[in-house]
């Protein structure tokens, strides 16, 4: 299973790049060229565009209609975060995963989703890989890029292709399986600060992390 599941990911990244080679390419023509190939490539349903992730990001959750799935490889908190919260408030999807990284510093962002609907799981593999992207309605696949592994994805190309959701989709189910639940996770990295920081009480790591009182565990 383990190996059939590098396969996978190795074969996704190939495709990855060989898309972005492509387009790459096709962006030093000009630019009557580009908008040709891209009317072309529409009559195909196959659609590649190359723009701000973030934008692509905002269109592909107003047109959402049945389901998102991500895997995210940095949450951010800043003002263009806050207008992706207000839009995903006002969604009403059947199916609405992501897996994010690892990481404690991040507990915060990933708490914010999770108030609004989104169930969050844990996994490093969001932390060591910057393969970022989105699968929307089963059908669409927004796949992020950035400059730098430890940047956030800057620009971004969506492709319409079913086979392509399928196998990200895939991908995605494995990988959630064997993700951890954001409550535990919370839960252990308090453990791990207070362990780290005697002299600290509960209360106070909770509050650098960003964790708020109706995330704490209910008393038994």
């Amino acid at each position: 299973m383990e190996n059939m599941f590098s396969y996978v990911e190795t074969g996704i990244v190939v495709l990855v790049l060989i898309v972005e080679i492509f387009i790459l390419f096709n962006a030093r023509k000009e630019t009557r060229e580009r908008k040709e190939l891209i009317a072309e490539l529409g009559l195909t349903r196959r659609k590649l565009g190359r723009e701000s992730y973030l934008e692509m990001i905002k269109k592909g959750l107003k047109d959402a209609k049945e389901s998102i799935i991500f895997v995210a490889t940095s949450l951010e908190k800043k003002k263009p975060t806050d207008e992706l919260y207000a839009i995903i408030e006002n969604l009403d999807l059947k199916d609405y995963r992501g897996i994010v990284p690892d990481e404690s510093a991040k507990i915060e962002a990933m708490i914010q989703l999770k108030k609004r609907g989104v169930e969050v799981k844990v996994h490093n593999f969001a932390s060591v890989s910057n393969f970022r992207f989105n699968v929307i309605d089963e059908e669409k696949v927004i796949i992020g890029l950035s400059l730098r592994e430890d940047e956030p994805s800057t620009e971004g190309i969506l492709i319409e292709n079913k086979v392509l959701a399928k196998i990200l989709t895939d991908f995605f189910n494995n990988l959630y399986q064997r993700a951890k639940p954001l409550e535990d996770f919370i839960e252990e990295s308090v453990q791990v600060l207070l362990e780290a920081n005697p002299s600290w009480s509960e209360e106070f790591v909770r509050k650098q992390l960003g964790i708020f009182a109706e995330t704490a565990p209910e008393e038994k």
